[in-house]
């Protein structure tokens, strides 16, 4: 990690020395997150989804009035989750339909290359709005997280007695894994100066970091799928960016 966060900063390092702008960019956000299942078309099944916080700081050179590049630290998640639903038909006697619901998840460190380009403004009054896209791929580092209910039975009971039992185990995890990042800003100035950012983006994982197995009895018959944890990820955060240094200050028709 300390490696790739070192490569990272020499590459950036060349830029840096020729920028129009060099910020730091602290932000905090809210991303939603769901394992995928390998068999998604199993009976009674769906996906289930993680809402979670996450925190991080880039730091960014302005190259000129359009481009530039960042990199840093985010923290996000890998999760697996799943929504039972499990009809009426499906259920023994004269019951309602019963739902059950469990989600989980770890902690991921990004550690982002991006390059951004920025667009379109309007100004007013000393204020202005400034559009930006931003795209990269990421360094996945997981953090084993305890899970205390791996490899444990859970049963979920309804009012009329149905009951729902599963057991999850995890069969395979990794420290290190791959995604992409996505995102589209939203940029406001005053006076010339980046004030805050508000960002929407997607995270795309491209690697495994963990599988479960996940065996569930309904009635008395058994049932399996296979839950698979990425990176992946939809999410938005606010940024209020310090600049670090900067030859000039610059008007927002000029970028800044």
């Amino acid at each position: 990690m300390r490696a790739a966060i070192g490569v990272l900063s020499l590459c950036l390092l060349p830029c840096a020395l020729r920028a129009q702008s060099f910020y730091l960019d602290p932000s905090i956000g809210l991303q939603w997150s769901a394992g995928v299942s390998a068999a998604m078309d199993a009976e009674h099944l769906s996906k289930q989804s993680i809402k979670s916080p996450t925190y991080g700081l880039m730091a960014r050179v302005q190259l000129d009035s359009r481009w530039e590049l960042s990199t840093g630290a985010r923290m996000g998640g890998a999760s697996a989750g799943f929504r039972a639903h499990i009809p009426s038909t499906a259920l023994r006697g004269n019951s309602a339909a019963f739902n059950a619901s469990d989600a989980w998840s770890s902690n991921v460190l990004h550690v982002p290359f991006q390059i951004g380009y920025r667009f379109g403004q309007t100004s007013t009054a000393g204020h202005g709005l400034r559009l930006a896209l931003a795209a990269g791929p990421q360094l996945d580092w997981q953090a084993f997280d305890y899970d205390p209910y791996d490899g444990r039975t859970q049963v979920f009971s309804s009012s009329s007695g149905n009951r729902i039992t599963w057991r999850r185990a995890q069969t395979d995890s990794a420290r290190w894994g791959a995604s992409v990042y996505l995102g589209a800003q939203a940029r406001y100035y005053r006076r010339g100066r980046e004030r805050a950012h508000l960002s929407l983006y997607l995270v795309w994982g491209l690697t495994p970091l963990s599988r479960y197995r996940l065996d569930y009895t309904l009635n008395g018959e058994a049932y399996e799928t296979q839950l698979t944890a990425r990176s992946s990820a939809l999410g938005f955060a606010l940024t209020v960016p310090v600049r670090v240094a900067g030859r000039q200050k610059a008007p927002i028709q000029g970028g800044e």
